[in-house]
This record gives structure tokens, sequence and C-alpha cells, in this order.
């Protein structure tokens, strides 16, 4: 079996263009094993988009009948290859898939685990709903966005008038935690570091041995990434409250994002948004204990369903 660290590299230099017909070499191959994307009786599409001045790896699993597709996105410091719990949920219940990784991320291009602004997520998101969605189904789409992809929806939905279906935030960021004294950290010592390590804080264990293991994770971030989160972060108070709707699921031991601020916000701004929070639920609500997974994946499948 080849290495998934030489397969990795050679897809990223190989950089092929997404193609519409199922083609799944043996690199592909490598990769669906190793993060568990290799699903039986289901249409694997995938490939490089040139967009907003990156190339994004893009991925569409459809089933034989679909009932409806969903946008999903992965989190900061991760990529696609960690969602085949919630992928494959999806199409056990007859949903099409389709997903990428961010700049920076998985084998997107970009420098590793930055951008300068996070309106440069927000135009690779708006760039692949706008113009490659429609391309890939005729249905109207859900979105299911983790952490900082919730962040990058979030920053779309109050800024437009969106025609999603349903809208699933899964432990969404707005404000990390800690974030008082991780600002004062970061305006004491900007000027000397430029990149901290990442902290696994509160995850499920065997989790967290995936990360040390999988060959796709960033573990330091840049301070210019944390920079970038503050500049938005001011930018999305000013924002008019919206009258979509929208589910947020919450777990109450998470140490990655302040979540009963985050909570506040969205009462806040999204008035008719739905909120469940789950008991010892952490941050990684799609890896997290077996029935953590089963009882976040409920709520997605009862929100959908209505």
């Amino acid at each position: 079996m080849m290495d998934i660290q030489i397969a990795i590299q050679q897809l990223m230099d190989q950089q092929k263009p997404f193609s519409f017909s199922s083609n799944e070499n043996h690199l592909m191959q490598e990769y669906t094993k190793f993060y568990g994307l290799d699903f039986p009786q289901v249409e694997h599409l995938y490939g490089y988009i040139s967009c907003c001045n990156e190339q994004i790896f893009l991925q569409s699993f459809r089933p034989i009948e679909p009932r409806g597709t969903v946008l999903l996105l992965h989190g900061y410091l991760e990529h696609v290859g960690v969602l085949k719990h919630a992928i494959r949920f999806l199409l056990e219940h007859s949903y099409q898939v389709l997903t990428f990784d961010w700049p920076g991320h998985g084998l997107s291009s970009g420098k590793r685990a930055t951008v300068n602004q996070f309106s440069d997520y927000l135009c690779v998101f708006e760039s692949i709903y706008k113009e490659i969605v429609p391309s890939l189904t005729d249905s109207r789409v859900h979105v299911i966005a983790h952490s900082t992809g919730g962040a990058v929806v979030v920053d779309y939905m109050l800024n437009h008038s969106p025609d999603f279906d349903r809208v699933v935030l899964i432990a969404p960021l707005v404000r990390s935690y800690m974030w008082h004294a991780s600002k004062i950290g970061f305006y004491l010592g900007n000027r000397w570091i430029k990149e901290v390590q990442r902290v696994t804080r509160n995850i499920h264990q065997e989790y967290a041995n995936f990360i040390q293991m999988d060959p796709l994770q960033n573990h330091k971030v840049p301070l210019i990434w944390v920079q970038a989160l503050f500049d938005w972060y001011k930018k999305v108070q000013s924002a008019t409250p919206s009258n979509q709707e929208l589910l947020i699921i919450q777990g109450d031991q998470d140490r990655t994002v302040d979540w009963k601020y985050n909570i506040r916000f969205f009462q806040e701004k999204f008035p008719k948004s739905h909120i469940e929070i789950i008991q010892s639920g952490r941050h990684q609500l799609f890896n997290d204990t077996k029935s953590t997974v089963v009882q976040t994946l409920g709520y997605i499948h009862g929100y959908l369903s209505k």
C-alpha cells in the first residue's frame, strides 16, 4: 500500500481539475480509504477548481437517488477528511454531499492555516455556492457548517438574502475560548511571535490520537489568522439582525469557542434561531463520544426533515 503522505503530496502536486465524471484513480483511492470516505454505491466526483486566487479541492458524494443536497463545511485547522461520520450519515439518509477544503487546509492551496482576512474564506464560499454548486445539483441546498465554517456562513447570511433551504451551525465560531485573555496575549506578544502551537484541549481521546497521525492536520496557529479573527469579530458586531432561520448545535463542554457568549450573539443577530445544547458535548461534535455524535446527527436529521 502506498504511504498516505506520498499519495497526498502527489494529489496536491498534480492538481487535477474537478471532473464531472467519476474517475477514481489510485491516489484518490488511498485518500478515501485512509479517511474513511470510500462509501459503497456512491458516485464520488473530485478535483481542483480555481477560486479566489487559490486552487480549492472540491468533492461531491452522490447516492443513487438523492432527496436533497447538503453543502458541508469544515472548521479551522482541519479538512474534509475529518467529516466522515457526518458524510456517511447524510448519504445514508439520501443526501448528496458537496464539500471542500478551505484555503490553507487539506488538499487546497494556500499558506497553511492562515488568511489575511476572513473575507478570503467568504470569497471561496460565495464563489462555490453561486458558480459551482448549481452545476452539481438541481435541488435547493442545505448548509451544515462547523466552527470557522459557521463563521463564514454567518457572515454571508448577515450580508445577503441567501436561498439556502436549511442552515445548521455546529459549535460556530464568533468569539474563541478565553477571548479577553487571548487578546491580551496577542497584543503583548505579536511583535516577536509569528505563530503558536495548536492546543487540542478537551477532545475525545480517539480523535486526539487521529489528529497526531493525520498528515493533513495543521498544528500551528499563525497570529495573522488571529488578527483576521479579531477584525472579523468587529465587523459582525455592527451587522443588522437577520430574520433568517437556522439551527445551532452546541456542546456545553466546548473549550475552543466562547459558546455562552456566542449563543447570546445568535439570539440577537438571528432571533428565529433554534438552539440545541448537548450535555457533555465538546467542540468536535462530529468526532466526540458515540452518544454525542448520534445526538448531533439526530438533531440535524430532524431539522432537515421538517
